[in-house]
């Protein structure tokens, strides 16, 4: 059961957290060579990614998605399984000019946080967007 008493803003620093524990462990897991990580925290992590009702994605320096929610992905009409590992730019090479790739682009190269509105090119919504630079890439909701 998701905990309703929590603001937009309080999951979204959850989010924060989780992404850099996410970093974390996938750091420690390159330096082991092995999977000690206990599957219970995965799993939080997960339900936390998944129960916010905004679009969360993250993406690598080579702008590959390395994590999509549900909800994001169907805003980009398509199941998390079919971005996993795939570039941004190549797979929806309408967005490069756009402000959501400028956007995009200005966090990952001066490393501070960016939010922007504009109206999605997949989709014809406005969207409030942040794009958050992390250790190994981006995250954006």
């Amino acid at each position: 059961m998701m905990d309703t008493s929590r603001s937009k803003g309080q999951l979204i620093q959850e989010l924060l957290k989780a992404q850099r524990r996410i970093v974390e462990l996938e750091q420690s897991a390159a330096e082991r060579r092995h999977d000690e990580e206990p599957a219970s925290v995965n799993r939080r992590i997960y339900v936390i990614l998944e129960s916010i009702q905004d679009g969360f994605f993250a993406m690598d320096r080579n702008w590959c998605f390395t994590y999509v929610n549900r909800r994001s992905a169907e805003q980009l009409g398509c199941k998390p399984a079919d971005l996993l590992g795939q570039n941004a730019w190549e797979k929806f090479p309408q967005l490069i000019g756009t402000d959501h790739y400028l956007f995009a682009l200005k966090a990952m190269e001066e490393r501070q946080a960016q939010y922007y509105e504009a109206k999605g090119v997949i989709t014809d919504t406005w969207y409030g967007v942040t794009v958050n630079p992390a250790a190994e890439g981006v995250s954006v909701y």
